[in-house]
């Protein structure tokens, strides 16, 4: 710890600074899950600009013949995009190109995603460049059987050895979301990685168990009970498995925000056994067929989580990633209706980003090769769209002049707010240690008593601030955001504060040499914790982005 930085801080907070700029000392004090804020009274400047929201839409879209081969050669004019119904005009065209996969089998090849060559239109230029996949293999421990999740992982790592301009990320969801590996791209450690989870606990090894129970109860009732009982206990059972997938949709909503900070397409290679869509929609239906004035298959829809399904869906579109969910079970001849609702999400997540859903299969050697050859066999299109930051969801729709062709792509994306967009540079931190620090932020744990918490100071080089002169002041604004995670998984919801900033102009000069400080007191969970913060100057839009180690020592230490 830089004891200096510290004195300089708390000096700045404290007393006038040298050359007359005074200090603004903020108290954050968090209670988890919620944070209040004390900030000492200050004038907040006026509006400086006015902002326009204007962003770059992309529609990232992978067209095939009757046989399945990319089909190259399309031009800007063969796509017609609309958003919510109306045609948007195109202002970028990419085309990334690799030799048909039915070529590249008979020449022998295993491989047809070597190198992804690209001939891009920017206003009427063309350029090459090449496009790496980046790929995350999120293994849902919660939800897959262990001897599944070793078959497939098997192999997969038998061709993922093969992947070229590839960077890979493991993540896995048990009782928390944890990012075993971080993007890398030596290979070698994605396999090791995967290696490793071959003694990690799974719980899907219940679902099974849980299903014949379910089935039990609603039998027993019918019987001793009769069909009001029954629906009872179905609906016991059903909120059950409601329960079970919603937290898998919360732990992929997680990772989706934190990958969404991070440029580029992403690929989420999802691995589980089954995630509900319909959840309980067996048991219910097992009171329908006894019971024929039951009105249980109506009870059922109240526990779907398809709109859940599809906000997911919604999100991984704006931050770029497509879904590859991956059925583990493997093939069934007649799948019961409990698998094919477990299978109904996999095909929403899938054909709602453009990517797709592997199903009933008992090979899935091929599958890490087909998410490199859609990575590297695409269109790419952009365009611009005026965003208000409401959250709402937005629909598109490609069209194609040749009918013959099949074509996947992103449906919709949500307009995101501008605290979600913050959210999802605090999740990346979080998650993949990403940090950026154009404004010279330093971020440093103070030491004091237990009982007090933790606390964090936080300084700004007034240098990088961007100030406007107004009534012999020059005057600007910084916002924070604080975000936090335990040693459990769990995370703080997203706080923020405003600070106006004030510095007489004719001590501009000798300021800017100095730090705008801020204190930070945080009652965080005991243990350890990783607490992001992020510092935006509200006048240059520059943003800083830094992670910090904070331990929480109990009463008793």
């Amino acid at each position: 710890m830089n004891g200096g930085l510290i004195k300089v801080l708390q000096a700045i907070s404290s007393r006038p600074m040298r050359g007359g700029c005074l200090g603004v000392a903020i108290l954050l004090t968090t209670a988890i899950p919620g944070l209040a804020v004390e900030q000492a009274e200050s004038k907040p400047p006026s509006s400086f600009s006015e902002v326009i929201n204007v962003e770059l839409i992309n529609v990232d879209l992978y067209v095939t013949d009757k046989n399945g081969d990319p089909v190259p050669g399309l031009t800007r004019g063969d796509f017609s995009v609309f958003e919510n119904g109306k045609e948007v005009e195109l202002t970028h065209f990419a085309s990334y190109r690799v030799p048909p996969r039915s070529a590249a089998r008979e020449s022998g090849s295993e491989s047809d995603t070597s190198v992804a060559t690209s001939t891009q239109e920017v206003g009427g230029q063309d350029q090459q460049e090449t496009e790496t996949l980046q790929l995350v293999i999120f293994i849902d421990n919660a939800n897959t059987r262990p001897f599944n999740r070793s078959r497939v992982l098997r192999r997969v790592r038998e061709r993922i050895a093969g992947l070229e301009n590839a960077r890979v990320s493991v993540v896995t969801h048990n009782t928390s979301l944890e990012v075993r590996l971080p993007f890398t791209e030596d290979l070698a450690l994605v396999d090791k990685a995967l290696e490793e989870l071959g003694d990690m606990a799974a719980r899907g090894l219940n679902a099974e168990m849980d299903l014949r129970s379910g089935f039990q109860a609603v039998a027993d009732a019918l019987e001793l009970a009769g069909c009001p009982s029954a629906e009872s206990v179905a609906r016991q059972y059903a909120s059950g498995v409601q329960m079970k997938s919603q937290q898998a949709i919360r732990a992929l909503d997680a990772m989706i925000r934190s990958l969404a900070a991070m440029p580029g397409r992403k690929s989420l290679l999802y691995v589980a056994d089954g995630l509900a869509a319909q959840p309980g929609v067996e048991y219910f239906t097992m009171v329908q067929q006894a019971c024929a004035l039951s009105s249980a298959m109506l009870q059922a829809r109240s526990f779907s989580v398809n709109d859940e399904l599809s906000r997911l869906a919604a999100r991984a579109n704006s931050a770029r990633v497509t879904f590859y969910p991956l059925d583990g079970t493997g093939a069934r001849r007649n799948p019961g209706e409990d698998r094919m609702s477990m299978q109904e999400s996999f095909k929403v997540l899938a054909e709602e980003t453009g990517g797709r859903a592997f199903l009933n299969l008992n090979n899935v050697s091929f599958v890490v090769e087909e998410i490199a050859a859609d990575n590297a066999s695409l269109y790419s299109l952009a365009y611009s769209s005026h965003l208000e930051g409401n959250g709402e969801a937005r629909t598109i729709e490609v069209k194609l002049r040749r009918p013959d062709l099949k074509i996947r792509y992103r449906r919709s994306f949500r307009d995101r707010s501008d605290e979600e967009q913050m959210e999802e540079q605090l999740m990346a931190a979080l998650l993949h240690g990403r940090q950026s620090n154009p404004l010279g932020v330093i971020l440093e744990t103070v030491a004091q008593p237990p009982s007090d918490g933790a606390a964090l100071q936080v300084g700004i080089p007034i240098s990088r601030l961007t100030l406007l002169p107004q009534g012999g002041q020059h005057q600007g604004k910084a916002k924070l955001f604080v975000l936090a995670r335990d040693s459990k998984g769990r995370f703080t919801s997203l706080n923020s504060v405003e600070v106006p900033v004030a510095i007489p102009s004719a001590h501009l000069e000798a300021a800017r040499d100095q730090l705008w400080g801020y204190r930070l007191n945080l009652k965080l969970r005991q243990g350890d914790n990783l607490v992001a913060v992020a510092v935006r100057d509200e006048v240059g839009r520059e943003i800083s982005v830094l992670n910090q180690p904070v331990q929480v020592a109990s009463d008793q230490d």
